[in-house]
């Protein structure tokens, strides 16, 4: 039996709030003209009965949208249908052999005012923030990614391809070419920036002992660190933004620490930038079940100092995991997606953001 999931759009204008008043122009009548322009707001909508079971008949008549208790215009009402079963890739050519692969365009391509580009579409973007992601982790985001597009890709799924590394590239546009993106997925360059996954010393009793007599403070490199990877994250929503469908955006990362307030104004912008372009993050931390031994393990040392001998040490080692997917939560749950974390099931989560 096939399910499909059901979602009504509603666009509505919001002139109250979002009109932008310009200039008067004085023409030489000595007549002021003054225009103004409106934003059009997409809502997505899913009506369901008592039983759970999707309700596809219903009209424009039956919603009624307001902003600050002001009834808003509806502009468009549309119905959209959208796979939720595999799609297998079609049969295989001869022709299609000998033909080269296709050259990705590396830009999010932009309607025309007012044109919906992906009508029936699920738009989503596969994140990868090697920044935060130790080489383990880059390897397997990648498998994982490589598995969703072989067995679990819709007819319905368009795809493009964000690498963050020093600087935010895009490697493909929205495609549904599952070969042009498994052939960017391949080619993504495993380990670097790998090396910035880890926080600083921060020279605190609870931190790695790495055997040297000085452990220098490196907490400002933690803070800038984070502000980059989080800047990153609002550009990637400006350069979606001028699509006004909702796009579900697989942000693939290693976990994101904060440092309380130093770090909030670059989350607060992100998630800002986000909301308003109309993007849903959904967070897997790629890291899996993770285990943190009091004495250390194969990958990093114990504590030195005093937190070496209790239990304070591997707490706080803890904590460290838990600040970090606390700032996925804050992304995801404020831009109504989820924080997935504790899995080793990593293309399971990619088809739960899916």
């Amino acid at each position: 039996m096939q399910f499909q999931r059901l979602f009504a759009a509603l666009v509505a204008i919001s002139a109250a709030a979002q009109q932008q008043p310009q200039a008067p122009l004085i023409p030489d009548g000595g007549v002021a003209r003054f225009s103004t322009t409106s934003n059009l707001v997409i809502v997505d909508v899913t009506v369901k009965d008592k039983s759970g079971k999707v309700l596809n008949n219903l009209k424009s008549s039956d919603f009624t949208v307001t902003e600050d208790g002001k009834p808003q215009k509806l502009v468009v009402f549309e119905f959209e249908q959208l796979a939720a079963e595999f799609e297998p890739p079609p049969p295989l050519k001869l022709a299609d052999q000998l033909e080269l692969p296709p050259v990705p365009t590396t830009n999010i391509t932009l309607p025309a005012p007012g044109q919906i580009q992906y009508h029936n579409k699920r738009l989503m973007i596969f994140y990868f923030d090697f920044s935060s992601m130790a080489i383990p982790d880059q390897l397997r985001a990648q498998t994982a990614a490589l598995e969703f597009l072989s067995k679990n890709i819709t007819k319905d799924d368009m795809v493009s391809i964000m690498l963050y590394t020093s600087q935010l590239q895009v490697k493909t546009d929205f495609t549904s070419d599952r070969d042009l993106l498994s052939n960017i997925i391949n080619k993504l360059p495993i380990g670097e920036m790998s090396e910035l996954a880890g926080l600083a010393d921060d020279g605190s009793d609870n931190g790695e002992d790495t055997g040297a007599a000085f452990v220098a403070d490196e907490t400002e490199f933690n803070l800038l660190n984070t502000d980059m990877k989080l800047g990153a994250l609002e550009k990637a929503a400006k350069q979606l933004a001028g699509l006004p469908e909702k796009k579900d955006l697989i942000y693939f990362s290693g976990g994101v620490s904060t440092n309380g307030l130093e770090n909030q104004a670059q989350l607060d912008a992100t998630v800002m930038a986000l909301a308003k372009a109309n993007v849903m993050l959904n967070a897997i931390d790629v890291r899996g079940l993770i285990a943190s031994p009091p004495g250390g393990g194969a990958s990093s040392g114990g504590t030195r100092g005093r937190g070496a001998g209790g239990g304070s040490g591997s707490g706080n080692g803890r904590e460290s995991i838990n600040a970090s997917q606390d700032t996925l939560a804050t992304l995801a749950m404020n831009t109504g997606g989820r924080a997935l974390t504790d899995s080793n099931d990593i293309t399971g989560q990619i088809v739960e953001a899916q």
